[in-house]
């Protein structure tokens, strides 16, 4: 998870240094104060779905199942929507694209589904001490 948190800042940075090019592909160069508020909305939500990635990473790095699964739903919905944007609409998969974040969804999913993982995720933990006494 924290090698996919890393992949989201690599991507925002590709995002940013190809910014021009996308507005003026999109004709939108005109208004860029516009622009620029479109930018920052953009690479906020980039910003939290990063934070979201790395607080998913120490929940799972603490042995909770519920991030676990979450974890594993979500590899399995991007793998399919892959899957299908490739045979459907003939997408290419290279590293520039989808590479790197499909094989990162494919080694968390084998990383999570095993049997060792399920059982550290499932271990009982010792309650912590009533501060109290």
């Amino acid at each position: 998870m924290l090698l996919r948190a890393v992949a989201a800042v690599i991507w925002s940075i590709g995002f940013v240094r190809t910014w021009p090019q996308t507005l003026e592909n999109l004709n939108l160069e005109e208004d860029l104060e516009v622009a620029q508020i479109v930018l920052w909305i953009l690479l906020g939500f980039g910003a939290a779905w990063t934070l979201f990635l790395l607080l998913l990473a120490r929940w799972l790095w603490r042995g909770s199942n519920v991030a676990r699964l979450l974890v594993m739903l979500w590899s399995t919905v991007s793998i399919s929507i892959a899957a299908v944007d490739y045979f459907v609409s003939g997408a290419e998969i290279t590293v520039r694209t989808t590479l790197l974040t499909l094989a990162l969804d494919i080694l968390v999913m084998l990383a999570l589904s095993s049997q060792g993982a399920r059982a550290w995720a499932r271990r009982p933990r010792p309650r912590p001490r009533d501060q109290r006494s």
